[in-house]
């Protein structure tokens, strides 16, 4: 009797164990799937520069289309229009372009910036 209850004790932890490694699972897959929705929003934000700043030498942002075309590919990525999507803009020597991506509860960040090559 002492053996079956000592049995049935494990196969109840292992089961627990299985079921908390399950859910953990669950989440760092939807974790990484906002990752990499994050980081390609941010590097389509980043692409979208103002042409009439960028002739007179300087790098700005186009903001608005950089917010739409950002919207859109994460829409496209995620498979769901139902997300929240904050910008940030970073000037300097090396501007670039930061996302803040939040879904049920999850969260993940990605900062591209700009590289020139000309």
């Amino acid at each position: 009797m002492k053996n079956l209850i000592i049995t049935a004790g494990i196969v109840l932890y292992l089961v627990a164990a299985m079921g908390y490694q399950n859910r953990w699972n669950i989440t760092y897959h939807k974790v990484l799937e906002l990752k990499y929705a994050a980081d390609e929003a941010a590097a389509t934000a980043c692409l979208c520069l103002d042409l009439a700043a960028y002739g007179q030498g300087r790098i700005d942002f186009d903001r608005a289309e950089a917010e739409r075309k950002a919207r859109a590919i994460t829409a496209a990525n995620l498979k769901s229009p139902e997300f929240d999507l904050r910008f940030f803009y970073i000037y300097g020597s090396r501007p670039g372009v930061g996302v803040h991506l939040r879904k049920d509860g999850l969260g993940a960040r990605s900062v591209y910036e700009y590289v020139a090559f000309d």
